[in-house]
């Protein structure tokens, strides 16, 4: 039975990405019995369009095909807000923290290990790492039972390292985010031109 679940997940994903239903096709992707369910009730209960039944699926007609293509936007739409607002968190948490280093650093009662701790804890963890860096590439003997271990420790001192970067020179996720749709702008104006 375990092994029926996917399959019956993919029938019903691919008969709605045939639909051209993106979002409802790849949710019923691999997922299991209760999660269709629980996702075809929601559905059910928005659109009266029942999508676990596979038969019914291919018999769609064209306003329901719209029906549960309006769903889809709806719920894009929720999802864009849930992540401006979870954004928006972000950008207040960055806030308060700077703002905390601001207050510190500009408090006369505040000492010198105050004021400079942050620095000073900087400079210990980036010689720290790049120690263990300069370890793992020249000195530590790297075999067939350690090449994980020292391939995830260095992806983890990256992570900090990166951290640390972004946190006193900053970060602009939205200058990747528009590198990526400039990307895809970019191949699809190409792929159109050659048709």
């Amino acid at each position: 039975m375990a092994m029926l679940l996917p399959v019956i997940g993919s029938v019903i994903s691919n008969v709605l990405l045939d639909k051209g239903l993106n979002l409802l096709g790849s949710a019923t992707r691999n997922i299991t019995d209760a999660g269709i369910e629980a996702l075809g009730d929601l559905v059910k209960s928005k659109t009266g369009i029942d999508i676990t039944d596979k038969d019914d699926l291919h018999n769609l007609n064209t306003e329901q095909v719209l029906k549960l293509r309006e769903f889809e936007i709806q719920e894009l739409e929720s999802i864009n807000r849930s992540m401006v607002e979870y954004n928006k968190d972000i950008v207040r948490d960055k806030e308060s923290a700077r703002a905390l280093q601001i207050a510190t650093l500009s408090a006369p009662q505040s000492s010198w290990i105050q004021r400079h701790f942050i620095y000073i804890y900087s400079v210990g963890l980036t010689t720290a790492i790049l120690g263990y860096i300069f370890m793992a590439t020249f000195y530590i003997p790297v075999n067939e039972q350690n090449t994980r271990i020292v391939d995830i420790s260095l992806g983890w001192v990256f992570g900090i390292l990166s951290t640390m970067v972004a946190f006193f020179f900053g970060s602009d996720s939205s200058m990747s985010k528009n590198n990526t749709a400039n990307i895809f702008k970019k191949q699809s104006d190409t792929q159109a031109n050659k048709k």
